[in-house]
């Protein structure tokens, strides 16, 4: 990368400033990452659960380089986010609404 002299690159799970914690996800692309706003309670997946239909069916990443990996991290980071109260925010449905994982309440 040009920019690799100005950027600080993480590998595996990260804590970074301001409370955030970077978590690897691989299994969509190589390096994906999700990140956790931990005073926020807010957890960002990225493309690995880009919608509120992913989180119901993890099994269901056609996009994904490494489905098997993918699908772990899938269901990794929706326990995560069950067993601490995290809302999941998904960007690429606009009438999904934020912090839903996708399950009824």
């Amino acid at each position: 990368l040009a920019l690799e002299p100005h950027l600080d690159l993480l590998d595996g799970e990260s804590e970074l400033p301001c409370d955030v914690l970077a978590l690897p996800t691989g299994g969509h692309t190589p390096g994906h990452q999700a990140f956790m706003l931990r005073r926020e309670l807010v957890l960002l997946p990225g493309d690995l659960l880009a919608t509120a239909y992913a989180a119901r069916h993890p099994d269901a990443g056609a996009r994904d380089e490494e489905a098997a990996s993918a699908r772990a991290a899938r269901l990794d980071l929706l326990a995560l986010s069950r067993r601490d109260g995290l809302r999941l925010f998904h960007y690429h449905a606009p009438r999904t609404p934020w912090g839903s994982d996708g399950r009824e309440r």
